[in-house]
């Protein structure tokens, strides 16, 4: 009797093990699946934004891209905030109404807000206006410190909490004005930080460990591949040039490295991708996106960049695109 008990057991712990087995198996091979379908240095489109526009405002929050502002094709001022749902490849047209439109405006993140700063208003005059999202109320902020220096064609990154708003133009010039916000003070530094080299507007901005980068725009004296890295101790310093002179492109850090997406110069608009390696100081093409456009929206969500709507023109009544792309690096 006892010695059947014991085959008994050891055939139950042989049919467990076998299931586990088998599910493990199974696993492994989603696990494998999963991999397999990544494609890497790859562009594949998302769903279309409801409404195309160009020169937006944007930022990431979370795993969604919210969308505000810009103009459509026929120049007019768009208000709108849309959201993406990266995780569902879904948009929603529910954000709140920017109470200032304006376009080819900088935007930043900081503690889960998003701040829009300056720009062109519809009489195309420079703005320093100050606006701020906050998605957990779906309201929109107005009291906020005016910028020292309204411009428009102007880029800003976020870096240790601070907003740092590079460049753009005013009064007729490109100017190489840096100047510093603290969202939790809404106040601007009294001091401005170091100077460009030279003034530029639509710089393609990146934020490594220790460094701002600010590659390429459109200088006075015409389109540049410049590229120039700051930090608040070394100010700002040259680094290797851009493949290719032009402004306005996508763009996006990703595991140490700054992609450059789109964009134009005086020949039209681009549909390279160019990538700059902070650990070598050199940059490398890749894949072209599937459609050339500048002025979209560029940002980064789980490793991927996304480079949302733009136009095939810098011009306001330039045509607008609603397109979504994604690279996989």
């Amino acid at each position: 009797m006892m010695k059947t008990w014991f085959i008994g057991k050891s055939l139950a712990q042989a049919a467990t093990l076998a299931l586990l087995l088998t599910a493990a198996t199974v696993i492994s091979a989603q696990n494998m699946d999963a991999r397999a379908k990544i494609v890497h240095n790859s562009w594949r489109s998302g769903a279309a934004m409801p409404t195309a526009r160009m020169g937006a405002a944007f930022g990431v929050i979370g795993t969604k891209i919210y969308v505000t502002g810009g103009v459509d094709s026929t120049g007019a001022f768009v208000n709108t905030t849309e959201i993406y749902d990266t995780m569902h490849n879904t948009w929603t047209t529910d954000g709140a109404t920017i109470p200032t439109p304006t376009w080819v405006g900088a935007s930043a993140v900081v503690k889960n807000i998003l701040y829009v700063i300056g720009g062109a208003t519809p009489s195309e005059l420079e703005s320093k206006v100050v606006e701020a999202y906050d998605p957990a109320t779906n309201s929109w902020s107005t009291n906020n410190a005016l910028m020292p220096t309204q411009r428009n064609s102007v880029t800003a990154v976020a870096d240790g909490g601070k907003i740092y708003v590079i460049g753009g133009f005013f009064n007729g010039s490109r100017i190489p004005t840096v100047e510093r916000y603290d969202p939790a003070k809404n106040s601007w530094a009294w001091k401005r930080e170091a100077d460009l080299f030279v003034g530029k507007s639509e710089t393609q901005l990146g934020v490594f460990a220790s460094e701002i980068v600010a590659a390429g725009g459109l200088e006075n004296s015409g389109y540049t591949n410049e590229n120039e890295g700051y930090s608040p101790t070394t100010k700002w310093r040259p680094l290797k040039h851009a493949l290719i002179a032009g402004q306005g492109g996508c763009t996006a850090v990703i595991k140490g490295k700054l992609y450059i997406a789109g964009g134009n110069d005086s020949s039209g608009v681009f549909n390279s991708l160019e990538a700059y390696n902070s650990a070598t100081g050199k940059w490398r093409m890749l894949r072209n996106m599937p459609q050339a456009l500048t002025l979209g929206a560029g940002a980064t969500v789980g490793g991927k960049l996304y480079c949302i709507g733009g136009a095939n023109g810098p011009g306001r009544g330039a045509t607008t695109y609603a397109n979504v792309q994604i690279y996989q690096p």
